[in-house]
């Protein structure tokens, strides 16, 4: 199995293909649940030989499994944790770290949000057996920020805080045979707690010394690291630390990190094996400092250091390296630029060109593919595009392509058989790659509507189709996958669609059939989630109901919420709309024609998250879970309604073993 496999496409971090991407063109867009900080991986023959399956963790705890065409072939939900000390990641706290996939057991090894590590099969998504497995039990102090890394029959974790709260920073190992779990402490709680190891490249492995590597965060006052011995670096916080396998520290280095307060090591090392300088290892730090090591050295400090921005705790260093062997030079996106920094003869660093990008903090690491570098652009650059994917000419810092994008984007690009994959908060856009026929459908319910017991359309890896003697015979009706579909009549439906994607790549477009199929026309009045039957079509934003107008003349909104609307249920004469409110009871909307009534449920634990509204027989059914402490992990609750969601009973042995979500 080949693809793009870990952050970076390698256990060093690199971030390099000598892939190219052929002309650029935006061919679909998928909308994704969550914002997205984890990079795609790319797992090629998958599930099939000459397949690809494209793979995204999100910030609601959901795993995609996307085809390379963008049809969504399975999803998983590994429930969410929010935690309102520490709201940097809007949607809470999920799938924060990219997971990792393992070609000889075809597994996807995933972090969550309680400290569970999971092992997903690549082709179905269903857990191993056995898993998942604990990695730690304060899940309220502690997560895994980064990348998780997998060398010879193990996988390594880092962890690190919410927003600087009290914890103690690890490296995880989970020996995959036997399921057992040891960890190393970076700064104990005696000296303080902290040294997280947050960075999104997570640990890193070197090849040529057989052991990983990690960057750490500032250690925090506390213990006898306190008043006037208090220090950022006590303990290993702050420090470059090489490990063996079994976590024995080989050696570290503090090279003293200064110009201001609450200063970290970012990303992960990158670990370069170069021809005449031997094996070096760069890693940046929020001061704006870029630092080398040699490999065998490491103890010794570093053999190089560069500063590529002021030290500014306003705009801090918060990317990590990339590495491109073939023009021997890192590629840095500082707050403001990219530069090209080559390793010389000398095996010291020199800065080859620097391109001006725009003003910000966040922008995510580059991506070097053949000869472009491709970095995400979250802000208006000089020249007025904003929210745009930027290719530069990787030897001149030339900008070569500028397409705008419409969506902030926190992980670096995927580039797999010269396809560019790009996660951003509101979906995931790509090239196209061939498209598998014959395939069944997703298991997904937005994937089918069902009219009666005759009549329904499904959504397929290769098109929508459509039966009107329940499934004894089938008719393509539209010739590429829809991401929602709805058929409101024996004639007549709606659809929504990413392929072709819109310039922007960044939304769905309706499609509305009024003859079966026979044609279809552009619907503006109606957003991405809908549902209804007849003449009565629902459709919802995070957090506004609306009905549409005859003919699609318009919208009236019939509810607003001050929480998130996650799914809906078509009832007699409307919908039910479930509202999740976070740390507040949850809600459901009952829509009928232009009125609605909203009901709050019975309150469940504080941690609750709710999940998916359904019809079970003659009950509507809300599926959710909660966070606790005594049992890491989400476990399930469920409230029930025998009369149409007027009243609600909470049940705390629901299920969730139903992944298809809404």
């Amino acid at each position: 199995m080949t693809g793009w496999l870990t952050f970076g496409g390698g256990n060093g971090r690199l971030g390099a293909t000598t892939s190219a991407v052929g002309a650029l063109r935006t061919s679909w867009f998928s909308p994704l649940s969550g914002t997205v900080t984890t990079q795609p991986l790319v797992a090629r023959n998958v599930p099939r030989a000459g397949d690809a399956t494209v793979y995204v963790g999100t910030a609601a705890g959901i795993v995609y499994a996307l085809a390379a065409n963008g049809y969504v072939r399975w999803r998983v939900d590994l429930g969410r944790f929010t935690n309102t000390a520490c709201p940097q990641i809007p949607d809470g706290w999920g799938v924060t770290g990219t997971p990792v996939v393992d070609s000889e057991t075809r597994t996807l090894y995933v972090a969550d949000a309680f400290g569970r590590l999971h092992a997903l099969d690549l082709a179905t998504g269903a857990e191993r057996p056995g898993w998942p497995v604990v990695l730690y039990r304060d899940y309220k102090r502690e997560l895994a920020w980064g990348a998780l890394l997998l060398v010879d029959g193990s996988v390594y974790a880092g962890t690190g805080s919410y927003c600087d709260q009290p914890m103690e920073g690890k490296l995880i190992r989970v020996a995959l045979a036997s399921r057992q779990v040891s960890s190393w402490t970076t700064v104990p709680a005696a000296l303080g707690g902290g040294g997280g190891i947050w960075g999104w490249g997570g640990p890193a492995y070197s090849a040529v010394r057989k052991s990983i590597l990690v960057v750490t965060g500032n250690a925090f006052e506390g213990g006898s690291n306190s008043g006037s011995a208090f220090t950022e670096s006590a303990g290993y916080g702050e420090h470059l630390v090489e490990l063996s396998p079994d976590l024995d520290v080989l050696s570290s280095d503090a090279p003293g990190l200064s110009g201001f307060t609450d200063l970290d090591f970012v990303g992960s090392p990158v670990v370069a094996d170069t021809a005449s300088c031997g094996e070096v290892v760069a890693a940046q730090a929020k001061n704006g400092m870029l630092f080398g090591w040699r490999a065998d050295a490491i103890s010794a400090g570093p053999a190089w250091s560069l500063k590529l921005q002021k030290a500014d705790p306003g705009a801090p260093l918060l990317t990590q390296p990339t590495w491109s062997p073939v023009y021997r030079s890192f590629y840095v996106v500082t707050a403001s630029k990219l530069v090209r920094i080559q390793l010389g003869a000398d095996c010291m660093p020199h800065v080859i060109w620097q391109t001006t990008l725009g003003d910000a903090t966040l922008y995510p690491s580059p991506t070097v593919a053949g000869t472009t570098v491709w970095v995400p652009l979250p802000v208006k650059d000089l020249s007025g595009v904003g929210e745009a994917l930027l290719g530069i000419d990787a030897r001149t810092g030339r900008v070569r392509v500028r397409r705008a994008i419409q969506g902030v984007s926190f992980a670096p690009p995927t580039v797999v058989g010269g396809m560019l994959f790009m996660a951003s908060m509101h979906g995931l856009t790509a090239g196209s790659f061939p498209v598998a026929q014959g395939r069944p459908a997703s298991t997904l319910r937005r994937y089918t509507s069902r009219l009666d017991g005759l009549h329904l359309w499904q959504s397929r890896e290769d098109g929508v189709y459509s039966t009107d003697d329940n499934g004894r015979h089938w008719r393509r009706i539209y010739a590429r996958s829809a991401a929602r579909v709805l058929r409101t009549s024996v004639s007549s439906g709606l659809i929504s669609v990413g392929s072709p994607a819109p310039p922007c790549g960044c939304a769905t477009t309706r499609l509305w059939t009024e003859n079966g199929g026979r044609t279809w026309r552009v619907v503006t009045s109606v957003g991405e989630n809908f549902a209804g039957r007849g003449s009565s079509i629902y459709w919802w934003t995070d957090t506004s109901l609306f009905l549409t107008g005859p003919g699609f003349r318009g919208s009236a909104r019939v509810a607003t919420t001050d929480g998130t609307i996650v799914s809906a249920q078509v009832v007699p004469g409307g919908v039910a709309a479930l509202v999740d409110r976070r740390d507040k009871a949850p809600q459901v909307i009952l829509a009928q024609g232009a009125t609605a009534r909203v009901v709050t449920l019975p309150p469940g634990p504080a941690t609750t998250v709710v999940r998916s509204i359904t019809s079970d027989g003659s009950a509507l059914v809300i599926r959710a879970s909660y966070a606790s402490m005594e049992a890491p992990g989400q476990l399930p609750i469920d409230w029930r309604s025998q009369d149409e969601g007027q009243t609600w009973t909470l049940t705390p042995l629901g299920s969730l073993d139903d992944p298809r979500g809404s």
